[in-house]
């Protein structure tokens, strides 16, 4: 659930790719790599501030109200 989001930084390791991992199988590698794109910087998803209304950036600011 928050993989997606963080994959979406610019600071992210993968330069976002994100390895959705919804389907499984024993003898086959679990879950999809899907280019998610860079939006925002790791210190706007955590802190702030966002321009969006649908909670998906200031996740700090959201756990403090």
């Amino acid at each position: 659930m928050i993989g997606s989001p963080f994959a979406k930084c610019e600071e992210a390791p993968a330069h976002g790719y994100h390895w959705g991992m919804a389907t499984w199988h024993d003898s086959l590698p679990r879950g999809t790599r899907i280019n998610m794109g860079t939006e925002y910087s790791l210190n706007q998803l955590l802190y702030g501030p966002s321009s969006r209304t649908d909670g998906t950036l200031n996740l700090v600011g959201a756990l403090q109200v």
